[in-house]
């Protein structure tokens, strides 16, 4: 996993959600995906176990990843 912190929003839709992670997970199938960690900006690391978790926003459904309490 690799990761950026937005500090700036740089659309209004994002404004609430400063400080934000733009995170690129890499699957076990060896796809990677751009998306978000649900997790503490500081608790994210390389190799951190995820998990995915399908959540709603902006009336769509979006993959999201959150911290693997198993690994």
């Amino acid at each position: 996993m690799s990761w950026v912190v937005y500090h700036k929003a740089y659309h209004d839709a994002f404004r609430d959600r400063v400080p934000y992670n733009v995170a690129v997970v890499e699957l076990e199938e060896g796809a990677r995906l751009i998306t978000n960690v649900a997790a503490p900006n500081d608790s994210l690391r390389i190799g951190l176990p995820v998990r995915l978790r399908v959540e709603e926003a902006f009336g769509l459904p979006l993959p999201r990843f959150a911290p693997d309490g198993a690994g």
